[in-house]
């Protein structure tokens, strides 16, 4: 798997639907925290692919620039644009990147629960624990409304437990993925090139 050829597919989608600048390094950080989380569950589970992890994570809100003009749901839209292109593994990826349909079966994490949970530890562009980052989506996106606040909060509840399961065999402490983070950046390397 070549990662610059990855990114370089992916940027040309973004160039394409005009994915704004604080979106594209949102995306990057995603895509490194999915990255070192994939690599690590290949080591224990050979069925991953981290080219669909890359992928995944670099085209998770391909369509977030669009939907906040339009109102339309990002991640719907986003799996019709991964679908026009082809890409359609990755538009079940984007599609079920903010709520999964269900967790992992018998543990097998996919590579929709990797991006899914990347997405959930990057504020902005900063790694952030689980909690922090459930702070930040109550403030902006609840907005007061009781059913708002709900849904968020089942479905952080739903993240924690995705959290569990994957950080169970990597042998790391879901805090420290930062710290891990900043003695690897793969992709950051040729990304800032």
């Amino acid at each position: 798997m070549d990662l610059k050829d990855i990114f370089e597919d992916c940027k040309s989608l973004w160039d394409l639907y005009q994915m704004l600048p604080n979106i594209r390094e949102h995306s990057l950080v995603v895509a490194e925290v999915a990255f070192f989380i994939g690599k690590r569950l290949t080591e224990v589970q050979n069925s991953l692919s981290l080219e669909t992890v890359v992928r995944g994570a670099l085209m998770h809100d391909i369509a977030k620039g669009i939907s906040l003009k339009t109102g339309e749901d990002h991640c719907k839209l986003g799996r019709e644009i991964c679908e026009r292109h082809g890409l359609w593994e990755i538009g079940e990826i984007v599609e079920e990147h903010v709520r999964l349909k269900e967790l992992p079966a018998q543990g097998q994490i996919r590579e929709k629960h990797i991006v899914c949970y990347a997405d959930k530890r990057v504020m902005h562009n900063r790694v952030v624990s689980l909690e922090k980052r459930l702070s930040d989506i109550l403030v902006r996106y609840a907005q007061g409304r009781p059913d708002a606040q709900e849904r968020i909060l089942q479905n952080f509840s739903l993240a924690k437990r995705l959290e569990e399961l994957i950080f169970q065999g990597l042998g790391i402490n879901p805090l420290d993925l930062q710290t891990f983070l900043e003695e690897e950046r793969p992709l950051r390397n040729f990304m800032e090139e």
